[in-house]
């Protein structure tokens, strides 16, 4: 619901106590057809080894997620989701 900036457009995540990691991608700074869109923030996450949390729901994973997102970049604690998709490949 706001555009928030980040250290870096690409920014690398743990998940303490687990074998996961992960990448959050500031699209904004990566991609022109993002760039305009000064209003919001536009956020990628990859992850990695994370098959056990293949049975978590796409609302859970999306807020593990954001999460590890507020931990790394406080600026984002006060942003709301508008809209998600989770990809499971």
């Amino acid at each position: 619901d706001k555009r928030v900036s980040t250290r870096s457009p690409s920014n690398v995540l743990s998940i303490p106590g687990e074998d996961i990691g992960a990448t959050f991608f500031n699209l904004n700074d990566l991609h022109d057809e993002y760039r305009d869109r000064s209003h919001v923030s536009v956020i990628a996450a990859d992850l990695y080894h994370a098959a056990s949390m293949l049975p978590l729901s796409d609302e859970q994973i999306l807020d593990r997620v954001l999460a590890l997102i507020r931990a790394a970049e406080p600026a984002f604690k006060s942003a709301k989701v508008e809209d998600y998709a989770v990809i499971r490949a």
